[in-house]
């Protein structure tokens, strides 16, 4: 009886055992076993070619994105030049780090191009001592141009020129008179656009010139405020920055 009972124990036990080894993975199978599977990533070390490689590549999305989404939104009508000036306006550090979001792209993703056309050229070049060296010069070099193109960010101050104040004041009282294509004042020539309440704006120079020194005049808690500021174009759908600009400076 006792024979017969651990025999039937034995047959169970062995019907069970891979019945429980189907149940574990391969690898997990390979870890109780004190072999982990191997290669995996892991366990390799990122050497500066595979981080310029890496970031080669990602620079390169990066790029095609932005101008890409820049492009669909000038096409649906967006006026993505003012959306920038705007946004150097409101967010702060915003020109900095966005000078350097596009040099240090701009930059890496160039020189890669150059050091691969070196390489296609000369193949005796491409060894992995010399890849890692230019790798970390490539890298450090674009940082720098990063860096720089960001500290080279100087906002432009603007100061109204005599005779500005007072006569865009008599502008403003005199709202049919701002609804002229420019006026000349003090030698300079000014367009003016609209008199959008409680705001009036124009701009120095050349109207055909999409670039240029901009002039806006408002009215704020019984004061008027001129402000005078660089644009790189000036429509009616900035209207609403410079309003708020306006109000912001005029407390």
């Amino acid at each position: 009886m006792m024979l017969q009972t651990t025999k039937q124990l034995a047959k169970a036990v062995k019907a069970q055992a891979p019945v429980q080894a189907r149940m574990l993975s391969y690898t997990d199978r390979q870890a109780k076993l004190g072999r982990p599977v191997s290669p995996h990533v892991e366990i390799y070390a990122f050497p500066v070619t595979a981080i310029a490689s890496i970031t080669n590549r990602a620079t390169g999305v990066a790029l095609t994105g932005g101008f890409a989404s820049a492009a669909f939104l000038s096409l649906l009508g967006a006026d993505v030049q003012a959306l920038i000036f705007s946004a150097q306006e409101v967010i702060p550090f915003f020109a900095p780090l966005s000078k350097f979001c596009v040099a240090f792209p701009v930059t890496y993703h160039s020189l890669n191009a150059v050091r691969s056309a070196v390489w296609s050229k000369n193949p005796e070049l491409l060894d992995i001592p010399h890849a890692a060296q230019s790798s970390t010069a490539l890298l450090a070099a674009a940082g720098v141009v990063g860096v720089g193109a960001a500290c080279y960010t100087i906002k432009r101050t603007v100061k109204p020129l005599e005779g500005e104040i007072s006569a865009f004041l008599r502008l403003y009282d005199d709202r049919d008179t701002t609804m002229g294509s420019g006026i000349v004042l003090l030698n300079e020539q000014y367009d003016v656009h609209r008199f959008h309440p409680p705001l009036i704006y124009g701009r120095r120079g050349d109207p055909a010139k999409e670039e240029g020194e901009g002039i806006a005049l408002c009215k704020a808690d019984k004061k008027y405020c001129m402000i005078t500021y660089v644009f790189p174009t000036l429509s009616a759908r900035a209207v609403p920055q410079l309003q708020a600009f306006c109000a912001q400076y005029c407390k």
